[in-house]
């Protein structure tokens, strides 16, 4: 599974997001680090739970853990 922290439009902050094929799915975190942090059954949620779709192409990266402890 790939994880990734995107910038979302319109400055709403980030989130984290898994690539399936060529689209990113949006997660319910604000990054990676709160998905990496939020327990054990991190990859389990992370597997199952998706929201909005969009093109891989139209993303903007942003620092995967934006504040490592």
């Amino acid at each position: 599974m790939r994880l990734s922290t995107i910038r979302l439009q319109d400055s709403r902050g980030t989130a984290a997001a898994r690539q399936e094929g060529d689209e990113l799915v949006l997660l319910p975190y604000s990054d990676v680090g709160k998905l990496l942090s939020s327990g054990d059954d991190w990859p389990e949620r992370a597997a199952a739970e998706g929201g909005h779709r969009f093109p891989v192409g139209t993303a903007s990266l942003a620092p995967v853990v934006p504040h490592p402890n």
